[in-house]
């Protein structure tokens, strides 16, 4: 979760791994059926903290304010599950939050609780075993749910709250793909606002999905045609364009983000060219050579294999950039042959 590399200290080798995916494919995992419903929130107003996300403060403020959105997320349950025989999680922002959750949906006759992680552990306990027993249809948790516990008979997973963070969406939806005998699948419901630019849609998608931006866009755009077995994706059309907005949009600037990108395009195509790594990334020249940085330097950062350093390695690579505007045959070509030079040319014109 800190971004740094852990395969170097394994010999960088992998033994052995099974993706999400293989996992449903080969039946170790229930399938999933995920809708993504546009619930009409205004968020690009939140304070946004690099690193950190939506100030959760500002964000609890938003989602209890009004009754409207929690209707909204009761009407949709009612749409996709069965009330009579769902169990499911509700992840929430915060305690208070989770508490306004449960609230309504005990309004609305659909038994819930809220707990979080100060919680007694005996309340965690038996909100579980109502839950597995029928008693509670809906938990609604802060941060306590997302791993380590195994509540098989879960199949309804409610996101409730804006998760970029590749590692969480997966840990949430995997509380409920755990199999169960009566469960055939798990339905998924994640509630799409319109977001601040800094958010990132990609970076769940691409954990759940795999590839680039590119791929995932067009999945998005051609309703997710590749999924395992049983498995269902579908948005509605205001999520489908704020998310298709969003992955063209949301390119991150930062040099840690941008060597994360070039890291995961090469695992998943294996070594790239700049060419490719543009159009796959969305992202133009002057985004790769940018703050005296080069192609060359983010091939080093990502651990890709460079051509042996000259003499002049340093002062060429920042100053490279500064050519970025020459796009014409000519003085590309006069470059060229000067480049293949043992010493600088003297030359009056570039056609010498």
């Amino acid at each position: 979760s800190d971004g740094l590399p852990i395969l170097h200290w394994f010999d960088d080798r992998v033994a052995a791994e099974l993706r999400l995916w293989d996992a449903i494919d080969q039946q170790h995992l229930a399938p999933f059926l995920y809708f993504g419903v546009h619930d009409g929130l205004d968020l690009t107003e939140i304070p946004w903290r690099w690193g950190r996300g939506y100030d959760v403060d500002a964000l609890t403020n938003l989602y209890t304010s009004s009754d409207a959105w929690a209707r909204t997320v009761v009407k949709e349950v009612a749409a996709h599950a069965d009330l009579t025989t769902m169990r499911g999680l509700g992840f929430c922002v915060s305690i208070e939050h989770a508490q306004f959750m449960s609230h309504h949906f005990n309004h609305h006759g659909i038994a819930s609780v809220a707990i979080w992680g100060d919680s007694p552990r005996s309340e965690r306990e038996s909100a579980l075993r109502d839950l597995a027993a029928g008693r509670v249809r809906i938990v609604f948790s802060v941060d306590l749910f997302n791993e380590g516990v195994d509540v098989p008979d879960v199949d309804t997973i409610l996101m409730l709250r804006p998760t970029e963070s590749p590692t969480l969406f997966l840990q949430q939806l995997g509380r409920g793909l755990r199999k169960s005998p009566d469960k055939g699948a798990c339905t998924v419901l994640d509630f799409v606002g319109t977001h601040n630019k800094e958010f990132r849609f990609d970076r769940r998608y691409r954990a759940l999905l795999g590839g680039s931006r590119r791929d995932i866009a067009h999945a998005v755009s051609g309703g997710f045609p590749f999924l395992p077995a049983g498995c269902h994706m579908h948005l509605d059309r205001k999520s489908s364009e704020i998310i298709l907005r969003s992955l063209r949009e949301a390119i991150p600037s930062q040099w840690p983000a941008k060597v994360d990108e070039l890291q995961s395009l090469r695992r998943a195509r294996g070594d790239v060219s700049l060419g490719v790594f543009l159009e796959e990334s969305g992202r133009d020249l002057e985004d790769v050579y940018d703050g005296k940085r080069s192609w060359s330097d983010l091939r080093a950062a990502a651990g890709a294999p460079c051509l042996p350093e000259g003499p002049n390695e340093k002062s060429l690579r920042r100053a490279v950039g500064r050519l970025l505007h020459v796009d014409d045959r000519t003085r590309t070509e006069a470059y060229g042959r000067f480049a293949t030079l043992s010493e600088p040319p003297r030359v009056s014109s570039l056609r010498e």
